[in-house]
């Protein structure tokens, strides 16, 4: 299906196409795509367990990551978007 869709769309040459599917994807789509790439087994099964075995203390580890994404969003993704960079090699060639 998957390449199917590629020929459809005409696949591009540039990294930019392969990379942000050639800056057409809306919010949504890249949020639920960040949310799925985030859970995973260790979610359904080792929080779980750790919580049981830990107790609440087990969920600072999301608590971070919701800090740490707070932070990101607010302030390195305009940055990025602002200069159109998409790879951190790209970011750090233009450092």
């Amino acid at each position: 299906m998957g390449l199917r869709l590629a020929v459809r769309a005409h696949a591009s040459q540039s990294s930019a196409g392969f990379f942000l599917a050639g800056r057409r994807l809306t919010w949504p789509i890249v949020g639920a795509s960040l949310y799925a790439t985030n859970i995973g087994a260790e979610h359904l099964v080792g929080l779980s367990g750790d919580a049981y075995r830990y107790g609440l203390c087990a969920g600072t580890v999301e608590l971070t990551t919701v800090i740490c994404l707070g932070f990101a969003s607010a302030v390195l993704f305009p940055y990025y978007i602002r200069n159109k960079v998409f790879t951190i090699p790209e970011f750090l060639e233009m450092r």
